[in-house]
């Protein structure tokens, strides 16, 4: 994926094996959304490498927003016109010691693609 500003609806639609087109975040979150593989079940992946296994230019995405639920704090970009990717992270790490929400280096749990709100 080249060029600058957002990623075109066509080139996100390609990182997912499932129709995003059904997929509509469930208002603040992605927790009813189907994950990507990019992360393990059962594992952590820091979100620079989720971002760099995806394809994903952090310089490309817009509109970071964060919702807390519970434990997990969904940390959510604009990747296109018409969708976002959100990832799942803990409230607290093993150590408690959290990285900072846009810190790449910030575990994450899980991904989903899914439609803008309107």
């Amino acid at each position: 994926m080249r060029g600058d500003g957002l990623y075109t609806d066509a080139e996100i639609r390609k990182l997912a094996p499932f129709d995003i087109e059904r997929c509509t975040g469930s208002g603040i979150t992605a927790i009813s959304d189907p994950v990507l593989a990019v992360v393990p079940a059962g594992a952590t992946r820091p979100r620079k490498e989720v971002f760099a296994a995806l394809g994903l230019d952090e310089a490309r995405v817009r509109d970071f927003r964060s919702a807390g639920i519970n434990m997990v704090e969904f940390l959510t970009w604009q990747v296109s016109p018409s969708y976002d990717l959100s990832c799942m992270t803990s409230v607290h790490g093993d150590d408690r010691r959290v990285a900072a929400l846009t810190d790449p280096s910030r575990a994450v749990y899980g991904v989903c693609l899914h439609k803008r709100p309107e």
